[in-house]
């Protein structure tokens, strides 16, 4: 799944703005007790930094803000990144960095909602779990650019769902492509290149293609 598919959307967002006192902040945490938010200036697509509720506290608890201090004393830098960026790879990324949360922007640069690294975590921990009981699902997401297709897929469903831009033929399914394509039944574990696309025949069972992983090469 995408970014964009898990996050908090722009409109249902807690935000600080710029110039905001602590005191005015603990009245929005009383209401939100949320452990991190979001700071802007002048407007939400101009995100300035992230404010974490432990940040404050620790500059409270050390004299170097009170009550009446500006929020962005206790700011940090945001993460933004792309809506179509992979659940799976932002989690590394954001695992790596040490960012507990992320601007989510769109295409122009405009905020479209945040994501924290707790809930890629859940996702995540989901699909794993999720994962056991996957065998015999149609399609599993393997990284951001590979996915593992059931042989008994329709064309029409791997165009729509995944856009491979197969070609329809006399035949219903991902397999019967392959089998269109290659002229014959495929050994387990043959690859070749189509459009684009780098695929794999994972699985061959009783002359039939059961399962295959398709890799975007660009």
């Amino acid at each position: 799944r995408r970014v964009n598919e898990v996050m908090i959307p722009r409109t249902e967002v807690v935000w600080l703005e710029k110039g905001m006192a602590v005191a005015d902040m603990y009245a929005i945490f009383s209401e939100h007790p949320h452990s991190r938010f979001p700071v802007f200036q002048d407007r939400p697509d101009n995100v300035i930094g992230i404010v974490g509720i432990k940040d404050v506290l620790r500059g409270l608890a050390e004299k170097q803000l009170d009550e009446g201090s500006q929020i962005e004393l206790a700011m940090r830098p945001a993460l933004f990144v792309p809506e179509t960026k992979f659940v799976g790879v932002l989690f590394f990324e954001m695992q790596r960095s040490g960012h507990q949360m992320a601007i989510v922007v769109d295409e122009y640069g405009g905020t479209e909602g945040l994501v924290t690294l707790e809930t890629l975590l859940e996702e995540l921990v989901g699909y794993v779990g999720d994962e056991l009981h996957r065998h015999d699902e149609e399609v599993i997401s393997l990284d951001e650019r590979t996915v593992e297709i059931d042989g008994g897929m329709s064309i029409s469903d791997a165009n729509e769902d995944l856009e491979l831009g197969l070609p329809e033929g006399e035949y219903e399914t991902v397999a019967g492509f392959v089998l269109s394509h290659l002229g014959r039944i495929p050994e387990q574990g043959e690859q070749f290149v189509y459009n684009g696309l780098h695929v794999t025949v994972t699985e061959v069972r009783a002359h039939k293609v059961e399962r295959l992983t398709v890799t975007r090469l660009q």
